[in-house]
């Protein structure tokens, strides 16, 4: 079974007409936005790591791996034909390998093999068809609230979300005014890059932090307001030209934690095993006919692991006054 792609699903730019004539199937029931999870950049891993068990108790794990140097990178020599016998040696050893493992995450469905090939495709006369995008949406809402909350334990192995990968040492108590905060994380985001730096490319945060920026003084210039987003074609709010995407933050009474973020190739990216981008990294696949009960087993599924390459792609702020919806 083939799961369309969903980021055209989802986008409202599609043809000017369409069959009407039939029932169409949306998933409806949603009270979330989930804008970063449309704009992360997704990065396949084609192999990852593998570690094997150590006892049968143990699960299989699959892994991404990134070593980092220990220190700060050496002195450099200039020099010439007299002097070249002094250039400076790289002496710093690496540090330990960070690991970021892989999760699988899963719903299942079953339809009657008869029914599925009586009926009519891509409607919601399709047992199989709004059952996939049901289980599929569901997925997509549980892996855009792990992107922040998830703890990454083990057993079977959850999302490590982007509040655990940020060193305690790039977290912050809030200054007390918000545009002093996400003046902290435009300063404080600086990944290598390709070797020169890079800066902040998006604020993090729930709806109760978009709405405290959208009151400040700065939140109502000309360079604040909504416009597409180039990143994820989406019609979002930008702070003073930085896109704000809203995602799963917890509110803590009046305060809420603000993240700021790269998404370049040294910043925040999520990885995945299967599938594509189109479809989010997810696959559907079909089992044998169950012969009790003669239906068609499904699993809908994927492998995740948020991956925050080098410390210095994203800083926190917590405790940001945000006020309440």
């Amino acid at each position: 079974m083939r799961l369309m792609n969903l980021r055209q699903m989802m986008s409202n730019d599609g043809p000017m007409s369409f069959d009407a004539s039939r029932a169409l199937f949306r998933v409806g029931s949603s009270s979330k936005v989930s804008e970063l999870l449309m704009a992360i950049p997704m990065l396949k891993g084609d192999p990852v790591i593998g570690v094997a068990p150590s006892t049968g108790a143990s699960p299989f794990q699959m892994k991404v791996s990134v070593q980092r140097i220990n220190s700060a990178l050496p002195n450099v020599t200039y020099y010439d034909d007299i002097a070249a016998a002094g250039i400076a040696q790289v002496t710093n050893g690496l540090a330990t390998a960070v690991d970021f493992p892989v999760a699988r995450i899963a719903l299942q469905f079953a339809v009657p093999k008869l029914d599925e090939e009586a009926v009519a495709r891509n409607t919601a006369a399709d047992l199989a068809e709004w059952k996939m995008y049901a289980a599929t949406f569901g997925i997509l809402r549980q892996i855009d609230k792990d992107l922040i909350a998830g703890t990454g334990s083990a057993s079977p192995q959850n999302i490590k979300g982007l509040d655990a990968l940020i060193p305690a040492a790039r977290k912050v108590v809030t200054s007390g005014s918000i545009e002093t905060d996400v003046g902290l994380l435009i300063k404080n985001v600086f990944p290598n890059g390709v070797g020169v730096g890079e800066g902040i490319h998006a604020i993090l945060g729930n709806a109760s932090a978009l709405r405290a920026l959208q009151g400040t003084t700065s939140g109502q210039r000309g360079q604040s307001g909504y416009r597409i987003d180039r990143r994820s074609g989406a019609f979002v709010y930008h702070y003073m030209g930085i896109p704000f995407y809203r995602c799963e933050v917890a509110n803590s009474g009046t305060s809420s934690a603000i993240y700021g973020v790269n998404f370049g190739g040294t910043g925040l990216n999520l990885v995945y095993t299967h599938g594509s981008p189109e479809t989010f990294g997810l696959i559907a696949d079909s089992e044998p006919i169950n012969g009790t009960h003669a239906l068609d087993n499904v699993t809908v599924h994927g492998g995740f692991t948020l991956v925050l390459w080098e410390d210095e792609g994203a800083f926190a702020v917590t405790n940001a006054p945000v006020g309440t919806l």
